[in-house]
């Protein structure tokens, strides 16, 4: 019996060593996840995969192996791993850059309708601090939009709504197939990179490991192929 006992807990010791949670918003789930995660389960078809998505940055959730925050910090409870630089262009739809007409720089952004994202965390950019960044200070006339979610955000820009600022790493698929284009030929690459996170203890899974290693690799990749400046 005892024998039966330890068989039963070393099986769901290892069925738990395969499970692995990964907290991310939703619009990194939507738009560079689930674009990708068949090939991750075609890899690894053992593992398991639990993907919570949030719009904060309250990291009192439990039972959290890997993070991706969405604001930035210095997260000292955690070990992390650099997963992208934070690039941000302007992108809209195409139907609505042709309503716009040319926009021949940023300063002609305060006649536009600006999306704007109203975030529950330290927010990385906004429209103020991108704009400031090339030298405009934004003083806006046109209409303006506010969401709280950023994945709403992008749809409304698929939507022909207005202008949002697009994080590269997230918006690049959405350009590629057309549903956005660059409402400006400017790319504004911070300091505040993306990074993935888990707690210090307990030391990673193999499982954990797998995946950590995968969204490195798949977004080093996705770089490569694409012409970041």
């Amino acid at each position: 019996i005892n024998e039966l006992y330890q068989a039963a807990d070393s099986l769901r010791h290892q069925q738990q060593q395969n499970n692995v949670t990964l907290s991310v918003s939703t619009a990194f789930a939507t738009y560079w996840l689930l674009p990708r995660i068949a090939r991750f389960k075609q890899h690894h078809p053992g593992i398991n995969l639990r993907c919570l998505t949030t719009e904060t940055d309250d990291d009192r959730q439990q039972d959290i192996d890997l993070r991706i925050p969405l604001g930035g910090g210095d997260w000292p409870a955690y070990q992390r791993w650099h997963f992208s630089d934070e690039s941000v262009v302007a992108v809209c739809s195409r139907a609505y850059l042709d309503r716009a007409g040319t926009l021949s720089g940023p300063q002609d952004l305060a006649d536009q309708t600006l999306l704007h994202l109203e975030a529950n965390y330290p927010q990385r950019l906004d429209w103020e601090s991108w704009l400031r960044h090339f030298g405009v200070e934004h003083q806006p006339q046109g209409k303006q939009f506010s969401f709280n979610d950023y994945s709403v955000v992008l749809q409304a820009a698929m939507e022909d709504q207005g202008i949002a600022l697009g994080w590269r790493h997230i918006v690049q698929p959405l350009i590629n197939d057309g549903r956005l284009v660059q409402a400006l030929d400017l790319v504004h690459t911070s300091r505040n990179p993306f990074y993935i996170l888990a707690p210090r203890s307990p030391a990673l899974s193999p499982a954990t490991e797998c995946l950590r290693n995968w969204l490195i690799t798949e977004v080093n990749q996705s770089m490569a192929d694409q012409d970041y400046r």
